[in-house]
């Protein structure tokens, strides 16, 4: 079982419409329709505690810093947990840049297709 820090981000290389979005590196946070039913089934946790009101603003946040992505590719790169290919799916599509998580199986592979995988701090130490 993870905890909900270790959820995957996209992240690409490509300008930011969100004036927000434009101190890091005016690129794009994008996210798949899989990611999506990832992230609601993780924030319905009983251990989280998160009421409804505060589940349904989490996810109002992530779609207004979010690109949704129909992801088409399907791959069989994470042999640990073939249930996270919908996260190298994602980037691929992208062309995204990172893939930012604390998912050790994820992290374990360093890069995949040019994409580098990193940990949060990591991505914040070197881009922000």
């Amino acid at each position: 079982t993870r905890h909900l820090g270790a959820r995957p981000y996209i992240y690409g290389a490509r300008p930011a419409p969100r004036p927000q979005l434009r101190r890091l590196s005016a690129s794009y946070w994008f996210i798949s329709l899989k990611q999506v039913e990832e992230l609601k089934r993780v924030l319905g946790y009983p251990r989280f505690g998160f009421s409804q009101e505060q589940k349904k603003r989490f996810l109002e946040l992530v779609f207004e810093a979010s690109v949704m992505v129909d992801s088409k590719a399907s791959l069989n790169v994470i042999k640990e947990d073939p249930s996270d290919n919908f996260i190298l799916e994602c980037a691929v599509d992208c062309s995204a840049g990172f893939v930012i998580s604390g998912v050790k199986h994820l992290l374990k592979l360093k890069a995949f297709n040019g994409i580098r995988i990193v940990k949060v701090a990591e991505f914040l130490e070197k881009h922000l």
